[in-house]
């Protein structure tokens, strides 16, 4: 079944979370809200998690209304931040929304936990997943009324939400109940994560906290026909980047300045504008993402004249220590994601042509986590799981920490890692961003959506929102009452995934998340978002107005990212860079 994708027209605001739980929100435990009218679950990778709270406050909560609640961390509850695995949020349904769902009490659970995999693999089987139900927690607490802290959940002072520690150990284990997902959320094509049961995209089950163990059944042979019970609605592009530790950075810009790829007066370190940026080549990455270069003492770097010199020689000239090993050898770090993450799926069609072409090379395989055999693999690869995660490896790859739990010898590298490109290195340890680790250029090009547009920046994707196709869907029997797939909710869901992907978001969202050297984020595309009336496409390019010509559509109407980008547009307005 297929949607189409229209443009919600709706006014330009920009707005945060910041002051969501006024005096009106419609917290749990105020008297009369203490039961939602409507439960809706969905799950999916976290690379939209900043659109979709734009969408939820701005589209579908009626003003002032919407409670947000966020499982946390030790260290981030402390430093007034919360996580990423699961985020619930309270809200009176707006005039935006179906009629039966306006004026309704809604509560809407995401899961980021498991990334773009867990919004295919459980949506398709109906699996019941661990979920985020805020009012599964012990009503005892309800004595404490409305304060600064309920229960467990403690609410942020800068944002307002609410946050716990959720675990399999802690007492937030209580707000955490097993149903399945209606929805999903995917930052790439669906196709791309069940093209071959047998490829790197192939989504992997990860720890239910409620059980401790790996999510149970899981369907491991899941095919792009099995798609057709789905309502797959694209939301629009996302920017991905490459990211490298401070201490590779700076190498880099020592290197280029030195055989003039970047200009003599760049001062090392500068991370406050593109012109400042190191560029790596696609094939280079192609090369390092297959685990091809072991070490970057093998990487030369070409001075012209007939000249060159090794990249660890640039070491002292960038005023850093190059990390070694036994022999001297300073081993690439690779940081890759885990199997059906959608920022690896990008990288890998990106830059391998992996598993699109005949006989594409496979990305590299993660070293062991043994400490013993870690120790000796070059280079390092480690597969993260999530946007936080692989933050949290580059940082003990530049510090020589083991935060992440994925450097068990606490060794410095100097590393590369696939992310988001609208992360960056701020923690409740550090307040600079790049500190410990910066992104860089692909061919001349930093990430942003502007280079996405003109077609000069290859790294991004098309997202989507799915659910079943069939209204009366009720999924796999979860510990509280299984909440059916009513057309109410299908009506929800295509509401959320017609503005995730609108230019509305992208200009709310975009300048949250701006880089110092640029915009990188989400956008509508031509493909989904026709133009003509309203609807322009802006040549030069405006960040106001995300909309980007180019687009992974294919001619079944879906987006694969096993097809080159294309303008979908008359060609005499795509902008030449």
């Amino acid at each position: 079944m297929k949607h189409t994708h229209t443009l919600n027209k709706l006014g330009i605001a920009v707005a945060l979370l910041a002051g969501a739980n006024s005096a009106s929100a419609i917290t749990p435990w105020t008297s009369g809200y203490a039961t939602p009218d409507y439960v809706i679950f969905a799950s999916g990778g976290a690379a939209q998690d900043s659109a979709i709270d734009d969408v939820v406050k701005n589209t579908l909560a009626a003003t002032g209304t919407l409670d947000v609640f966020r499982d946390a961390t030790t260290t981030s509850q402390a430093s007034g931040s919360w996580g990423s695995n699961f985020t619930g949020y309270y809200f009176i349904g707006s005039s935006n929304l179906p009629a039966n769902l306006q004026g309704k009490k809604i509560y809407f659970g995401k899961r980021s936990r498991g990334a773009a995999g867990y919004g295919v693999i459980p949506v398709l089987a109906g699996t019941a997943i661990d979920q985020l139900y805020i009012f599964n927690t012990p009503t005892a607490n309800a004595s404490q009324g409305n304060t600064a802290s309920y229960g467990n959940w403690t609410q942020n002072t800068i944002d307002g939400s609410w946050g716990q520690v959720i675990d399999t150990t802690t007492s937030g284990l209580a707000s955490i109940v097993q149903h399945f997902s209606h929805g999903g959320f995917t930052g790439v094509d669906s196709e791309s994560l069940v093209l071959n049961s047998q490829s790197r995209n192939y989504p992997a089950q990860t720890t239910e906290y409620s059980t401790n163990a790996n999510t149970s059944p899981w369907n491991t042979s899941a095919a792009p026909s099995d798609l057709s019970a789905l309502s797959r609605i694209p939301t629009g592009g996302l920017t991905y980047g490459i990211a490298v530790t401070t201490d590779l950075y700076k190498v880099l810009q020592a290197a280029q300045i030195a055989n003039g790829k970047l200009p003599a007066t760049t001062t090392i370190g500068d991370y406050s504008n593109a012109a400042s940026l190191p560029s790596l080549s696609r094939d280079f990455v192609a090369s390092v993402l297959a685990g091809k270069i072991s070490d970057w003492n093998n990487v030369e770097v070409n001075l012209g004249n007939g000249t060159s010199a090794t990249l660890v020689s640039f070491a002292s000239t960038a005023g850093v220590t190059a990390p070694t090993v036994t022999g001297g050898l300073t081993p690439i770090g690779v940081g890759i994601r885990n199997n059906g993450a959608a920022v690896g799926a990008a990288a890998y069609a990106t830059f391998l042509n992996y598993p699109y072409a005949e006989n594409s090379t496979a990305p590299a395989a993660a070293s062991s986590q043994t400490k013993a055999v870690f120790a000796t693999q070059h280079p390092a690869v480690v597969a993260a799981t999530g946007v936080n995660n692989t933050g949290a490896l580059l940082f003990d790859w530049q510090t020589g920490a083991n935060t992440s739990k994925l450097n068990p010898n606490s060794a410095k590298y100097w590393g590369i890692a696939i992310d988001a490109a609208t992360a960056n290195d701020l923690s409740s340890t550090n307040t600079t961003i790049g500190a410990n680790w910066r992104f860089v250029k692909i061919d001349g090009y930093a990430p942003t959506v502007e280079n996405v547009s003109s077609g000069s920046y290859p790294f991004w994707a098309e997202g989507e929102v799915v659910f079943q196709s069939a209204a009366g869907y009720t999924g796999a029997t979860g510990s509280i009452p299984t909440i059916p797939l009513s057309s109410d909710i299908q009506g929800f869901l295509t509401t959320f995934a017609n503005d995730l992907g609108s230019i509305r978001v992208g200009a709310s969202v975009n300048p949250q998340v701006a880089q110092p050297w640029g915009n990188p984020g989400i956008f509508a595309t031509t493909a989904s978002h026709p133009v003509g009336g309203s609807v322009a496409l802006d040549i030069p390019f405006q960040i106001s107005n995300p909309l980007v010509p180019l687009s992974h559509v294919g001619s079944d109407g879906y987006t694969h990212l096993g097809v080159r980008p294309v303008a979908t547009v008359k060609t005499d307005i795509i902008e030449l860079k």
